[in-house]
């Protein structure tokens, strides 16, 4: 997983386990790269978000996540991607910017 703040500085970049939570904060909107995703569960600001498929790939998903925790195309890639976050967290192997894991 990589995150990338509103003013493009790398707020996170690592791997998760299996039924872990990490929580990120940033400024949204934040640039998210999940790769290995399937299984994730984002939450932001406190707000269960689901990841459409537009935003996938594969088992890669790509987008910015909003504070409103709208998830939008990521503006600087070509392929799917939105929104940003505040604090957050994610299960299953990743982390998301605004982010928190349910369940």
């Amino acid at each position: 997983m990589d995150v990338h703040d509103a003013a493009g500085r790398r707020v996170f970049a690592g791997n998760g386990r299996a039924n872990s939570v990490k929580t990120i904060a940033g400024v949204a909107p934040m640039r998210v790269y999940l790769g290995s995703a399937s299984g994730v569960q984002l939450e932001i600001n406190n707000r269960a978000v689901a990841i459409g498929p537009q935003f996938w790939a594969g088992d890669v998903a790509r987008f910015e996540a909003g504070a409103d925790g709208v998830l939008r195309r990521d503006s600087r890639v070509a392929t799917p991607g939105p929104g940003a976050a505040t604090p957050a967290a994610a299960t299953p192997g990743a982390a998301i910017p605004g982010a928190h894991p349910s369940g």
